[in-house]
């Protein structure tokens, strides 16, 4: 699990791959969702191995798309 340290913040981050594992989608599916989804958060950095999101934002929009309940744990 990758962590970013911003000043007195610590934050978990996803990439493609692990957003994909964790709403259960391909990798492609993801990638087609970042272009086509208005509501789809954007990255919080985008690295030379890919774009990083905000695990936060990823499980509030899969909570609000209806692609994750808060009881689902994992």
């Amino acid at each position: 699990m990758e962590t970013t340290t911003l000043g007195n913040m610590t934050e978990e981050l996803f990439g493609v791959t692990e957003i994909a594992a964790f709403v259960g989608i391909s990798r492609q599916r993801v990638q087609k969702l970042t272009e086509t989804d208005a509501d789809f958060p954007e990255p919080v950095a985008v690295l030379a191995r890919g774009r990083v999101w905000s695990r936060e934002a990823i499980e509030q929009w899969a909570r609000d798309t209806g692609r994750r309940t808060i009881k689902e744990k994992g």
